[in-house]
């Protein structure tokens, strides 16, 4: 099988079967005392230290200090418990009520950002400012900046996609946030499709939030646990409202039973529950390969792989069709502004479909985002030149056949 679909699920880490395994046969003969003795596996982590050597390896990936970096939850419900703290639009006089986002924005997101407006009180159709893609499909940062400045007095919150789902363009993630902040609004990130695929530097860059999913670029599985970055600045000092619960106190309280909340430092404090260790051995067995490979390595690979993706289907030459080409690239030519992924836009959908089917036989799986988008995601920790080139043939065979 030749699997290009890494921008929707990652395939399994050979590790993560081991792990796993050797996780539930400790806990199997050990039952409650697991949390408590270390696992015959010296790899895995004990369930009492394992949140913090997940943040410890999740760190340098988005360019973060291990305080504020929390592995838990999912990227929805992180962003619900955020936007709860950092969306107070009724502070301050009620005058900076507006939240700015993407147009074309995923449909979480989307739904998140209308159900906090209204909880408010507020009509989403008003507060919720969209920023338009131009006619590329792309969101040109000079039309964020203007968005920016057009609302920079009634604006709570500016929260973006630092790469698109659809496009796969990168968005200038330090020079947006440094426009925003000079304008006092608060930013935040999605970073489902940029974690993993990416350099991210998001302390250096004064970001105050990001969420992101771990089961993409990351490989950690389907319904892994997701990850949340809370900035330094606002990691010690008191952040209210904020939704709370015992696992977001010091190890050390969390068992006292006392009626006092004491929060931890950094985004640790975000923590509810006490996290799925089955799920956390499994996202610590991934993210240990990022550590041994580095992510500037994945990325210089990363910009080899989908540059000779991007070279081998300009190159492709009519096979006889009366109507060529059958598909435009929308994803940005220029490296600075995309990941790996390229995404095309065909111009007839039913052959898309039929160009899809002809692949999926012939075991080469590629993504589709109806009507039109073909997304092919060349992910540098296992897919290979070889790999590519064998996909661009079977296209053209694919594509004769339609």
């Amino acid at each position: 099988m030749i699997y290009l679909v890494g921008s929707g699920i990652g395939l399994q880490p050979k590790n993560i079967m081991t792990r796993t395994s050797s996780f539930l046969n400790h806990w199997a003969s050990q039952g409650m005392l697991a949390a408590f003795s270390s696992s015959p596996d010296p790899e895995c982590p004990t369930w009492l230290d394992a949140e913090q050597l997940v943040a410890r390896l999740m760190a340098p990936i988005v360019g973060a200090r291990d305080d504020e970096v929390a592995m838990m939850g999912s990227l929805t419900a992180n962003l619900h418990y955020l936007l709860a703290t950092f969306y107070r639009p009724h502070e301050g006089g009620g005058c900076r009520t507006r939240i700015i986002i993407e147009e074309g924005v995923f449909n979480s997101d989307l739904y998140a950002v209308q159900s906090h407006v209204a909880w408010h009180g507020l009509e989403p159709a008003v507060e919720i400012i969209p920023v338009a893609r131009n006619r590329h499909d792309f969101l040109s940062t000079q039309a964020i900046l203007e968005t920016i400045d057009a609302h920079s007095n009634t604006a709570a919150l500016l929260l973006l996609s630092g790469v698109q789902f659809d496009t796969g363009q990168l968005l200038e993630i330090p020079q947006i946030t440094a426009y925003a902040r000079e304008r006092s609004i608060l930013v935040g990130w999605d970073l489902a499709h940029a974690v993993g695929n990416v350099e991210l530097r998001l302390h250096d860059w004064n970001v105050d939030f990001a969420v992101w999913c771990s089961y993409k670029y990351l490989n950690a599985g389907p319904g892994a646990t997701g990850g949340l970055f809370l900035h330094g600045k606002h990691g010690t000092s008191e952040v209210n409202p904020r939704l709370s619960g015992w696992w977001g106190m010091p190890v050390s309280q969390r068992f006292t039973l006392q009626k006092q909340y004491v929060p931890n430092a950094g985004a640790s404090r975000f923590q509810l529950s006490s996290p799925s260790i089955l799920d956390i051995t499994a996202v610590t067995a991934s993210l240990v390969i990022f550590e041994k490979a580095g992510m500037r390595a994945i990325v210089e690979k990363s910009i080899k792989l989908t540059g000779y993706l991007e070279t081998l289907l300009d190159s492709l030459e009519n096979p006889g069709l009366s109507a060529w080409p059958l598909w435009t690239i929308i994803t940005p030519r220029d490296i600075k502004y995309r990941g790996a992924m390229l995404s095309l836009r065909w111009y007839e959908p039913e052959c898309l479909e039929r160009v899809v089917g002809y692949l999926k036989v012939r075991g080469v799986l590629v993504d589709v985002r109806k009507p039109d988008i073909m997304r092919i995601t060349p992910a540098p920790l296992y897919n290979t030149f070889e790999e590519i080139n064998h996909f661009v043939e079977e296209l053209r065979r694919a594509v004769a056949e339609a």
